[in-house]
């Protein structure tokens, strides 16, 4: 790496470049001391820290939502095959950007990533989305420490996937279809939310599959906001996902086509997921044979 110093005033500063950061050459440039031979021994350890430890810190004013840019662009799109970095690009998108993107990169720690995962559990996504989030962060942060040698340390490595609720089945967040016309009744036809509303409750869509690359973190959380705390209705988008197939499992649908309908890709997904539903089923044919044989 190259570098060199000189003198301003009554000062000798010494400087080295750091290489292209988003699109920019970026440089170093210090106060190295009174003399050149002070300003010579000063370029040496920076230098010498640099290579052994990482960047200049300190200097390192780059934020996170760039720093995924820059990792997309020089890790994920030469190393990872298409499908993985369209996975990864609408997590950045959809997810890091949005909550973490906001803070510099030598800033992020273990707390705001806890808090980040941990909420992403509380708003009730389920947990192999966490274990994505989970593995991006991982992922760009280590890249982060090396080869890049943007920060020292990576703090995922203090951070822990949230403790997922059991996920027993009769615990699925379901909705009756009273509670579902008041949801309409607050968010009525030319509401932004109508519309995915009424095509989850109609189709059983997850909530990406219905609002696409237009959904946002926020604004999900505000429907699930004003429909628990204003109407004070048990629910999150994709309650409405678990209704819809809770409705036609009750009303004798077949159950593949339901595990069609929802996207799953072995029936046992679909009858471990309603396994409440399926149990009934099986009571409710013990009734009628039973019924058959009296």
């Amino acid at each position: 790496m190259k570098g060199g110093i000189r003198k301003r005033s009554e000062k000798w500063y010494y400087y080295f470049d750091l290489g292209t950061i988003n699109g920019k050459r970026k440089k170093i440039e210090r106060v190295g001391g009174k003399t050149k031979k002070e300003a010579e021994k000063a370029l040496r350890d920076a230098l010498s820290e640099f290579e052994n430890e990482g960047q200049l810190f300190s200097d390192n004013e780059m934020s996170f939502s760039d720093f995924l840019d820059f990792w997309y662009k020089e890790y994920v799109l030469l190393n990872c095959k298409y499908g993985t970095q369209k996975n990864y690009g609408k997590i950045i998108k959809n997810h890091l950007k949005q909550d973490l993107g906001k803070y510099k990169l030598k800033n992020l720690n273990p707390a705001i990533l806890q808090k980040f995962l941990n909420d992403k559990s509380k708003f009730g996504l389920s947990k192999n989305s966490i274990n994505n989030f989970y593995g991006v962060l991982s992922g760009a942060l280590k890249s982060a420490v090396y080869p890049f040698k943007f920060i020292k340390e990576n703090p995922m490595q203090y951070v822990h996937m949230p403790k997922m609720q059991e996920n027993k089945k009769n615990d699925l967040k379901i909705i009756s279809l009273k509670d579902f016309n008041k949801i309409l009744e607050r968010f009525p036809q030319g509401s932004s939310f109508y519309i995915p509303l009424q095509i989850a409750f109609n189709t059983g869509m997850r909530g990406g599959e219905v609002m696409g690359e237009h959904v946002t973190t926020n604004s999900l959380k505000y429907l699930s906001r004003v429909v628990n705390y204003e109407l004070g209705i048990d629910f999150n988008f994709h309650s409405l996902r678990h209704t819809h197939a809770t409705m036609l499992l009750e009303n004798g649908a077949n159950i593949k086509d339901i595990q069609h309908r929802l996207g799953h890709a072995k029936i046992a997904t679909t009858m471990d997921t309603y396994s409440h539903v399926t149990n009934k089923m099986r009571n409710q044919t013990v009734d009628i044979f039973e019924g058959i044989v009296e």
